[in-house]
């Protein structure tokens, strides 16, 4: 394990990631169905034009971005989550609206960048542990200004775009604690860090290989080695990168390998 020289934190365990995301459903007129209960959330149509580098960020607060896709795949019973938030979430108003309006329910999930701080890291728990008595792992994380910047100018966008699309009424849900707060999400947040990538020893853990810089014959390969995110799904980078790494062991097998 490293420590950082300015903050003393052990490299192995700092410089998490956890992206934004949030839900930003809308309703629309009563007679227009969205049939949106046809194929799967993977059909999803997605906006990147304020992805990265894609727009102007002249004037902005932050840098980076981040994409809106609109999907498909919502059940009637899942629908019952997105009701307006005047509507309680009960009741026979609640049940009579949702009676009349399930198939006139649409949305957007937001995805934005995430940058990583000094004070976002991972640690062993010093008093909660698992069923075999070792310590939990404790996550501290939180937004900064950078993505809640980032948040509420994708969000400003997104519900522009369901607007135009005919929206009758729109509201933050689900993901999303109001229009200018994202919820973090612990589950399905695709995190990264933790056991980042580098060259520098006393900033990372592994080199660009997956390499352990302290274990030569021990690779990490995953989102923990990520230095920051992006604003798209990890997964197709990290078998691509995987796929990077398996080659360089093959090839380098005698002196990984010792």
């Amino acid at each position: 394990m490293q420590r950082c020289p300015r903050t003393g934190v052990k490299q192995v365990n700092s410089y998490l990631d956890e992206r934004p995301v949030c839900t930003l459903p809308m309703s629309v007129d009563v007679c227009k169905a969205l049939n949106a209960f046809n194929g799967t959330t993977g059909q999803a149509i997605a906006v990147d034009d304020f992805n990265a580098d894609n727009f102007d960020h002249t004037g902005l607060e932050f840098i980076g971005g981040g994409y809106a896709f609109f999907s498909t795949g919502h059940a009637a019973i899942s629908s019952t989550q997105s009701a307006p938030p005047s509507l309680g979430g009960w009741g026979s108003e609640w049940k009579a609206w949702l009676k009349a309006n399930t198939n006139s329910i649409g949305g957007t999930t937001l995805q934005m960048e995430a940058l990583s701080y000094d004070d976002q890291f991972l640690d062993l728990d010093p008093v909660a542990k698992d069923p075999q008595g070792f310590p939990l792992v404790r996550v501290t994380a939180r937004f900064h200004d950078q993505e809640l910047a980032r948040h509420r100018y994708i969000y400003a966008k997104a519900e522009a775009m369901l607007k135009e699309a005919g929206a009758t009424e729109t509201w933050a849900g689900g993901l999303s604690a109001s229009p200018t707060e994202p919820r973090p999400v612990p589950v399905n947040s695709h995190a990264y860090g933790g056991t980042r990538m580098g060259t520098d020893l006393a900033q990372s853990v592994v080199d660009s290989y997956g390499v352990s810089h302290e274990v030569p014959n021990l690779m990490v390969l995953g989102g923990s080695a990520w230095p920051t995110s992006t604003g798209y799904n990890p997964t197709k980078t990290i078998m691509a990168w995987s796929w990077r790494a398996a080659d360089h062991l093959v090839n380098n097998w005698g002196s990984i390998a010792g």
